[in-house]
């Protein structure tokens, strides 16, 4: 048995659970941004672990395995700029969401921080 089979399980229930519930909160009510938004960063989450899934599997090949880690890591620049657009419209600051150079450098700074590894 392979010793990484729970491991990816795990990986392809956290990837159907993300996108089942940003797809739940969406179809509640599809008009409030707040919902579209929780979507989106959601289905970004989903995207990040089905290519870190194909990463881990066995039964692809060296260049298969590349291209979903390239794939998986492309995901990672969405997530933290979805989750910021996200909290600002759900903490309703009428002076944030107005305050477009604020916005965008915070969405800079996420990004950044968010490709950067210690290692």
């Amino acid at each position: 048995m392979d010793p990484l089979i729970l491991f990816r399980i795990g990986i392809l229930l956290t990837a159907a659970t993300f996108f089942l519930l940003g797809l739940f909160v969406y179809l509640n009510n599809r008009n409030n941004i707040i919902n579209r938004y929780c979507l989106f960063g959601s289905a970004a989450s989903a995207y990040w672990a089905i290519g870190f899934y194909n990463t881990l599997s066995e039964s692809y090949s060296y260049g298969w395995a590349l291209f979903s880690s390239r794939w998986s890591h492309a995901a990672v620049w969405f997530v933290p700029m979805l989750f910021y657009r996200f909290l600002v419209i759900f903490i309703d600051k009428d002076e944030y969401i107005k305050n477009k150079l604020f916005n965008n450098i915070g969405i800079c700074l996420i990004s950044a921080c968010s490709i950067l590894t210690l290692f």
